[in-house]
């Protein structure tokens, strides 16, 4: 499978990324809230995010490039209303997810004492081109704790889109949308009743 696919708008994408050797990429509570917070000023401005999971050493983000309208208002917000080059969108918007996890590096870096990249060579992603696909990946990216035995249940797991999904409470997740996907939060429930099924081209971290 091609986990380098471009970016392009209005497409849905798998994505996800892990951090070098063995280092941990989150450590503690707050490196967690800070990696939300850069997703909120990065990424919310350019993708809706359907799912996410973050875990000690790795990341799984799914979400939905905005339109070239909402796009170029973005770039030209960055950038002094220069205008954008309309036939390389995936330039921008790989490099929005680029200056998040550099960000976050920098910080960790500085926080830790430490030196050198956090994160492997490149950021990973597929592009979901069907309904039956992204439903058995927002399970496959809710159940990634359990699947690396971080916990027994994926509701122990603090910081996956799962219960913020069924939450009723603000969030600028793309909910709606997922819930509508499976015909309402009872069977968004019911669904994740039990562990998807993994397949080899799916084990991107082993």
């Amino acid at each position: 499978m091609k986990y380098n696919t471009p970016f392009k708008p209005e497409k849905t994408y798998h994505i996800f990324n892990h951090s070098v050797g063995q280092e941990f990429l989150f450590r503690e509570k707050a490196n967690y809230i800070y990696f939300l917070n850069l997703i909120g000023k990065y990424i919310y401005p350019i993708a809706e995010i359907y799912a996410y999971n973050l875990l000690p050493n790795h990341f799984h983000i799914l979400c939905k490039i905005k339109n070239e309208e909402k796009l170029e208002i973005r770039f030209k917000e960055l950038y002094n209303n220069k205008e954008i080059d309309k036939d390389n969108w995936s330039k921008f918007i790989s490099q929005q997810f680029s200056n998040c996890c550099n960000a976050y590096a920098k910080a960790y870096n500085k926080r830790y004492n430490r030196k050198g990249a956090l994160f492997i060579d490149y950021l990973k992603r597929t592009e979901v081109d069907n309904i039956k696909y992204l439903i058995r990946l927002i399970k496959y990216i809710h159940y990634n704790a359990v699947h690396h035995e971080i916990c027994t249940d994926i509701e122990d797991w603090y910081w996956s889109s799962y219960k913020t999904i069924l939450s009723t409470k603000s969030s600028k997740l793309n909910r709606e949308f997922i819930i509508d996907v499976f015909n309402g939060r009872k069977d968004f429930s019911k669904a994740h009743s039990e562990s998807p099924p993994y397949y080899n081209d799916e084990l991107e971290f082993g």
